[in-house]
């Protein structure tokens, strides 16, 4: 049985209140966690990769703040190597969590319990397109919504997502997860979306071809390219590709 966020979940729709995130006074705490690591096979050491003189990290924590998160933390492991990556973070006033270098989920469990939270967003380290207007759409759908997602019947581009997730379901659900899910972090969420409460963000224009992460060296010279069509780093995607901003809308499923 789900509890914790159910009941406040309950009030909520009960009192019908108007603004996303509050219930009967109290301010659902929502901590966003960027997930980010020095190892990667395909690129490693992204996260310090420049993109228009900004390391990559530095881009995706400072558009993160722009979201109304109660607090951001960056998470990587507890190996040697990432130690750089932790120290630049620190530098730059972010809290730090380390964890389990291949086990997202133990990483989280663990992060969870060092920054008591109400909903984590999960945030990827090498997506420098990170919506802060996406994620403010999504908090607007808690506490009503216990996993707030773009990524079924996906519209949006490869490196624009957000995944809003109630702590006590995850806690909850942590136990369920395969031995091969536990390289990500909610890949066991989507296996049993009949368990949660989903609200399922999409657009009216599919913009799921374009591909804006950085996974190889060459990623990085392109969303720079990208980025120098912008008013500044903290554009939307959309300014970039020359597109009319794109009206979001919820595929929603919710469980009584």
């Amino acid at each position: 049985m789900l509890r914790g966020i159910g009941t406040l979940r309950w009030l909520a729709r009960a009192c019908r209140f108007p603004f996303g995130g509050f219930v009967l006074g109290y301010r659902v705490k929502v901590t966003g966690f960027v997930y980010a690591r020095s190892d990667s096979v395909r690129f490693p050491g992204k996260c310090f990769a420049r993109i228009c003189g900004v390391p990559l990290l530095e881009l995706v924590l400072r558009r993160s703040e722009l979201s109304g998160l109660d607090a951001v933390c960056v998470l990587t492991s507890d190996l040697q190597k990432d130690d750089a990556l932790s120290d630049f973070s620190e530098s730059l006033g972010f809290t730090v969590f380390r964890g389990h270098p291949t086990d997202l989920v133990q990483r989280t469990l663990g992060a969870l319990e060092a920054l008591p939270s109400d909903y984590f967003l999960r945030i990827n380290g090498d997506s420098p397109w990170f919506c802060s207007e996406l994620a403010r759409f999504a908090r607007f759908q808690i506490p009503q919504a216990e996993f707030v997602t773009n990524l079924v019947n996906r519209s949006f581009p490869y490196g624009v997502a957000v995944e809003l997730v109630s702590t006590s379901v995850y806690q909850t659900l942590a136990p369920t997860a395969f031995d091969d899910e536990r390289e990500h972090v909610t890949l066991h969420l989507y296996r049993q979306l009949d368990r949660i409460v989903v609200a399922n963000i999409v657009q009216v224009r599919d913009d799921s071809a374009l591909r804006l992460t950085v996974d190889y060296p060459a990623d990085a010279s392109t969303q720079a390219d990208l980025f120098s069509h912008c008013r500044s780093l903290t554009s939307d995607y959309w300014e970039a590709v020359r597109l009319p901003p794109p009206q979001f809308f919820l595929r929603t499923s919710f469980r009584a």
